[in-house]
């Protein structure tokens, strides 16, 4: 009886990663942001990116945008921009001769971490004692979206 390898067994994609809801802070040092999704196949699946903003789904198309770079399943969004309309709904398709499936769809938001500024002061309490405590209002970033 043959050994056979079953990593060699022809199938259609089944995804073993989907893309993740992702928030980019326009102030990160590395300038770009990924999107992951990959797909156990066999041919290998080959990968695409739709992107849908305001109910209108883009295919995403690196030999025609040069901020963008897909590796395997991975999407490379090359210093992201609300006003590049990055800032969207993601989806992956992976395809191969036996079959084309679609990953559930992950969010890209752009956003700032919220930092407040806030003073304490120590308080000493005993076991089951009630007590309050007052923040005051800090320097803080909004949402982006």
């Amino acid at each position: 009886m043959d050994n056979i390898d079953e990593e060699t067994i022809d199938r259609g994609p089944k995804f073993e990663e989907q893309p993740l809801d992702t928030i980019y802070e326009p102030q990160d040092i590395r300038g770009y942001t990924s999107i992951d999704c990959y797909a156990d196949a066999y041919p290998s699946a080959l990968y695409s990116w739709t992107r849908e903003r305001a109910g209108d789904k883009i295919d995403i198309d690196p030999s025609e945008d040069d901020r963008y770079t897909m590796i395997n399943g991975r999407l490379i969004i090359h210093a992201p921009s609300a006003i590049m309309q990055d800032d969207g709904k993601y989806q992956c398709t992976a395809r191969n001769d036996y079959g084309s499936i679609l990953s559930s769809i992950a969010s890209l938001t752009f956003g700032c971490k919220l930092y407040f500024g806030y003073r304490v002061k120590s308080k000493t309490i005993t076991f089951l004692q009630i007590c309050n405590l007052r923040l005051e209002q800090g320097i803080h970033s909004r949402l982006y979206s």
